[in-house]
C-alpha cells in the first residue's frame, strides 16, 4: 500500500493512484504514481530512497521529465519510474519514498511506499 509522506501533499495536488511490480532482488521495481496536478510544472526533480528498518538500501535521483510528459498542465498527471534493487536486497519489510519537486525545488509530492520483498527467484 501507499500514504502520503507527511498526510498530505502540496495545495491542489493529489495522487489517485499508485501501482507497483512485485519487489524482487536484483529487478526492477516499477513505481507509477497517477494524480492531478492544479499547476504547470515545467519540470523538476524525482527523488527516490528506499529503507529497510533505518537501513538506506538505495537512493535515485531523475529528470521528472525523464519520467513524466513535461510540461505537466494543470489536470491528470502521470510519472513512471523504474529502480533496480540491489540484489543483496534483504528478504522482508521496506518503505520507500518517492518524492517530486517542482523546477523550483518546492516539493508537490511525497509518498510513502509499504514494500515485501520476497527471496529472488535463483535462491528457491
Amino acid at each position: 500500500g501507499w500514504s502520503y509522506c507527511d498526510g498530505h501533499p502540496a495545495p491542489g495536488f493529489s495522487v489517485t493512484e499508485v501501482d507497483l511490480s512485485p519487489p524482487r532482488p536484483g529487478q526492477e521495481l516499477d513505481v507509477h504514481v497517477k494524480g492531478v496536478t492544479p499547476r504547470r510544472v515545467s519540470g523538476g526533480r524525482i527523488l527516490i530512497r528506499a529503507l529497510y528498518g533505518w537501513f538506506v538500501v538505495f537512493t535515485a535521483e531523475e529528470d521528472l521529465c525523464k519520467r513524466a510528459d513535461c510540461p505537466l498542465y494543470p489536470g491528470p498527471f502521470s510519472v513512471r519510474t523504474q529502480q533496480k534493487l540491489p540484489s543483496i536486497a534483504p528478504r522482508g519489510n521496506y518503505k520507500a519514498f518517492v518524492r517530486v519537486k517542482d523546477e523550483a525545488g518546492v516539493e508537490a509530492i511525497c509518498v510513502e511506499l509499504h514494500l515485501h520483498v520476497e527471496a529472488s527467484a535463483e535462491l528457491k
